[in-house]
């Protein structure tokens, strides 16, 4: 008897693995479309070269918005449902007149399962 409980465990443990999408990240990418990024702040500097800042990137479509934190690096990474969606940005380091204000890039267009959507989410200096 102790034999057939211990494959019985094991047949059910499978079970609730397979239920749970126990595949990684290829489910969610099927499903979604992978987006990388850097946010910049460009100009304001002596070579007026790009460079990374941290704050915080949203994406927005139809009433959802979607934000991530951004490191010192600049680079972010969302993975998103299909579709089109604008994209803004803000930064600590980016301030007009003693306020935060809006970094921007162009709405991009999300595929399903593909991972190659790349933004460059710009805040300029003029």
């Amino acid at each position: 008897m102790p034999t057939v409980i211990a494959a019985t465990s094991l047949l059910v443990a499978g079970s609730m693995l397979a239920a749970c999408g126990g595949s990684g990240n290829g489910a969610v990418i099927s499903r979604t479309g992978l987006v990388t990024g850097v946010l910049e702040l460009n100009g304001g500097n002596p070579r007026n070269a790009p460079m990374p800042v941290s704050g915080r990137v949203c994406l927005s479509r139809r009433g959802t918005t979607r934000c991530t934190a951004v490191g010192s690096t600049g680079h972010f990474t969302l993975y998103l449902p299909p579709g089109t969606w604008a994209v803004r940005g803000s930064s600590p380091h980016y301030i007009i007149n003693g306020k935060a204000a809006s970094c921007l890039a162009s709405d991009i267009k999300v595929l399903a399962g593909y991972a190659g959507t790349n933004v460059v989410v710009n805040c300029s200096v003029l």
